[in-house]
């Protein structure tokens, strides 16, 4: 595994991560982040992106991966919680210059 690389058990992959309650929920403009402790022990995230919200499979793959990719560098923390990162309104192509940083935005209010 490369050092910079995202593991498959730091992402909510199951359905069944995806639903239960959340307890946090923290907002930007475009996105709203749901957060709840987890029993495994270490940070998860995970990205829940419609068609119905991002029409152009570009950014909705952009969006996961500047998630993934930002999570992976402000939270290296080791306490067990999990994150899911939805956009609450259409994002369009002319957005994405500052998709990143509204992601490490609400990242970082989150890891706080």
């Amino acid at each position: 595994m490369k050092k910079n690389s995202f593991p498959r058990v730091a992402r909510l992959t199951n359905t069944s991560d995806f639903l239960g309650k959340f307890e946090g929920r923290d907002y930007t403009s475009n996105f709203v982040v749901l957060s709840r402790e987890n029993q495994v022990g270490i940070a998860r995230v995970g990205a829940a992106i419609s068609k119905k919200r991002v029409p152009l499979a570009v950014v909705r793959n952009l969006i996961k991966r500047s998630v993934r990719e930002n999570f992976r560098t402000l939270f290296p923390s080791p306490r067990g919680v999990d994150l899911v990162i939805r956009p609450t309104k259409g994002i369009k192509k002319k957005d994405i210059p500052g998709i990143a940083a509204e992601i490490s935005t609400l990242l970082n209010k989150i890891k706080k």
